[in-house]
């Protein structure tokens, strides 16, 4: 018999590993089928022995691994994806559980030997060996089969978390089959009262918190009412409490490695968010994106959708796909940095991106520091205890919504109802509505939290610091109305500034009226309300509407007055211009285009809350 290099561990390790196997083949002799073990194959307290046979001599054993068994056969519900569960201990008798696709046993299968190795799992230096353990592996029939899915989130009605599933189906078992899932496996510490009280009762009385923290409940909502993606920003300078209030969202569910940043790619960033499905993607610092990239990746994250590709033949790959809310912060808003390269932020843009000033005005981010002595010692006193408690309370959340589905969706509806009742300005455009629609979504769902006793917060807690936050966003944005039709006043009648006199020949010109006009884009004529303005037609559209659809700026500008139609109602009209002897169509802007009022009706008729 050959020596074991298992034989080559301390005495007092290997005294300790044995009696963690021996405990581990006790707890599954009773699903592990013996006659399940392939011919040729051993597996005791010592690890998996491929069994030789030799002519006239006695069969050797050749050590393969540390024990390791194959416990459950995998496929999804279209009897697809097959893979299996692989079961063993590392060094420090950490039990590892790794659903393995089957399709990485095509080849060499390195990705499996590097796989179990990144775990733990003590395997043989010899060639040979490593291609027995593959064999081992194909060859195991579990008796026990499991549905795989290979997203975390909703199956039906359960929920699939990295390290467990919510609910269940038939009493049939549903896992995870993902490998680029494996580094949030630990996604659980310390007790759902200890999270309470450690965190979400510092949030109370805090409304980005607040917000933060109810959207961190959003997600596994988001299919339940069909609702879109949500996506929230939170901008300002430096050391406002930004960076805290991720954390503090991201530990309902989960380990802080789950805090992502911006520094990656469009495509680093899809895998990020399918990983994310139905659950909370936190990104900090929206500045380390490419501002080429950025406007791409928010309709992406946005969107829900991933890049289409085609296979080596040309075919197309199935998308990625995924339903999330994600959180972001950032010095810069999303319009600042894409200025930097000279591109516009697009209306879509920014109702998938939700933008909300950091500072409260009061201690940064904060306005209740609950007895710390300023908002540093309290930032740090929450981040220390989002890394310390985290993950029970999606767990409770997700629970009590499964036992309760049809109602727990029922209440959220009554209450985004409710809230839009009372809340929304009644003058609102359908962009303005749209992005209420979310607020109101998450402080429905943190009102159905706190109903579950998840939160510990008072009733109507998170109801009015959402309000805040989105009276916030309100006062930041200007206006009701849409912000196309913002940004096309504004181009317009920034052009008119910036050219009126340079560009644009006065319409009476005496004898020592000499200068040429460069570029002229039409002519100037004052009167007793001031400069009115007649525009070359293809001046007007490729240079004054420049980026816009001209068609849309021409409604736009009659509705405001700007733009005088002439009596059919047509946006250009016939007149004759100086030094031409026949009329010509062309654009005639009133002089309300540079003194006249572009701002919107906002009212701000939400109750101070």
């Amino acid at each position: 018999m050959e020596i074991s290099l298992y034989k080559t561990v301390p005495d007092l390790q290997e005294e300790k590993i044995i009696a963690n196997t021996m405990e581990r083949i006790a707890e599954i002799n009773a699903v592990v089928d013996k006659d399940n073990i392939p011919m040729g194959f051993e597996v005791d307290e010592e690890g998996v022995w491929h069994i030789q046979e030799n002519r006239n001599k006695s069969p050797t054993k050749k050590w393969i691994c540390s024990p390791l068994w194959v416990t459950t056969h995998t496929r999804d519900h279209k009897n697809e994806n097959h893979g299996r569960v692989l079961e063993f201990k590392d060094t420090d008798g950490h039990k590892h559980e790794w659903t393995m696709p089957a399709e990485l046993l095509a080849g060499e299968g390195m990705k499996i030997l590097g796989t179990l190795l990144n775990l733990g799992l003590r395997i043989s230096p010899q060639k040979q060996a490593r291609e027995k353990l593959l064999e081992y592996i194909t060859n195991c029939n579990p008796i026990r089969r499991a549905r795989c899915v290979l997203q975390c989130g909703w199956y039906n009605n359960v929920f699939v978390l990295p390290s467990a599933t919510i609910g269940n189906i038939r009493g049939e078992k549903i896992i995870l089959q993902n490998p680029s899932a494996l580094e949030s496996k630990n996604d659980m510490l310390g007790s759902l009262k200890d999270w309470k009280e450690r965190v979400a009762k510092m949030a109370s009385g805090n409304s980005r918190l607040i917000l933060a923290v109810s959207a961190g409940f959003t997600g596994p909502i988001l299919r339940l009412l069909h609702h879109e993606n949500i996506g929230i920003h939170f901008k300002g300078k430096s050391s406002l409490g930004k960076s805290t209030a991720l954390h503090a969202a991201n530990s309902v569910w989960g380990n802080p490695v789950n805090v992502h940043t911006f520094r990656a790619t469009a495509n680093g960033l899809e895998g990020i968010a399918s990983l994310h499905n139905d659950r909370l993607l936190c990104i900090d610092e929206l500045g380390q994106i490419s501002a080429l990239e950025a406007g791409h990746v928010i309709y992406m994250l946005g969107n829900g959708v991933g890049k289409g590709r085609a296979t080596q033949y040309g075919l197309a790959k199935k998308q990625s796909t995924w339903r999330l809310v994600f959180l972001s912060t950032g010095e810069l808003s999303l319009s600042q940095l894409m200025e930097e390269v000279g591109y516009r932020v697009k209306a879509g843009q920014e109702v998938r991106l939700i933008e909300i000033p950091a500072d409260t005005g009061i201690s940064g981010l904060f306005e209740n520091l609950h007895g710390f002595k300023g908002g540093a010692d309290f930032a740090a006193y929450l981040k220390d205890a989002s890394f310390q408690f985290y993950g029970a309370p999606a767990r409770a959340f997700l629970k009590l919504l499964i036992e309760n589905i049809e109602e727990s969706s029922a209440i959220v509806k009554a209450l985004m109802k409710d809230f839009r009742q009372k809340y929304l300005p009644k003058t609102s455009s359908p962009q303005v509505i749209r992005v209420f629609d979310h607020f109101a979504l998450i402080a429905a769902t943190g009102e159905l939290a706190t109903r579950f006793g998840v939160t510990g917060w008072a009733e109507e807690e998170a109801l009015h610091g959402v309000m805040k936050c989105f009276q916030s966003w309100l006062d930041n944005r200007g206006d009701l109305g849409m912000q196309e039709e913002k940004e096309a006043i504004s181009q317009v009648r920034s052009f008119f500034e910036l050219h009126g006199e340079s560009r644009f020949t006065p319409w009476e010109r005496g004898p020592e009226d000499r200068i040429r006009t460069i570029n002229r884009m039409g002519y100037r004529r004052e009167t007793n309300e001031g400069p009115e303005f007649y525009v070359f037609t293809d001046s007007f559209r490729k240079e004054v509407c420049k980026g816009l659809d001209y068609r849309s700026v021409e409604k736009i500008c009659i509705k405001k007055g700007f733009l005088i139609p002439d009596r059919k109602g047509s946006p250009t009209r016939g007149e004759r211009l100086p030094e031409m002897k026949k009329n010509k169509r062309c654009y005639r802007f009133s002089a309300d285009v540079l003194i006249g009022t572009t701002e919107g009706n906002l009212n701000n008729d939400i109750e101070v809350l």
